[in-house]
């Protein structure tokens, strides 16, 4: 008996953490939602593009959006950063005598 009434209470805690995810993402979809209504250079002054939007509203209902978005922001700005030599660097090599003839 104990073991069924542990099994129920399991199955209902994972029903509940399920239902509360469902909720977080229909909530964060919303939310997605109103960012189509910004204009393009406002999407590109967060790190999104109407590309991004698209990709997260094509996700299953039950996925967060806000993930997809949230992910793409973060690779831009990554490769922003990459791509800029004083990015992160406060004395980069080309400023050094390690890579020019020093007098």
């Amino acid at each position: 008996m104990i073991g069924i009434l542990s099994f129920s209470y399991a199955g209902v805690a994972y029903a509940a953490r399920g239902l509360g995810q469902l909720a977080r993402a229909l909530k964060n979809r919303r939310a997605a939602n109103a960012l189509a209504g910004l204009d393009d250079r406002m999407l590109a002054d967060i790190g999104i593009t109407r590309s991004d939007l698209r990709d997260a509203y094509a996700e299953p209902l039950w996925h967060d959006p806000t993930d997809v978005l949230v992910g793409r922001a973060a690779e831009r700005r990554a490769s922003r950063r990459s791509s800029d030599p004083l990015a992160g660097d406060p004395e980069p090599a080309w400023l050094t005598c390690k890579t020019v003839t020093c007098g």
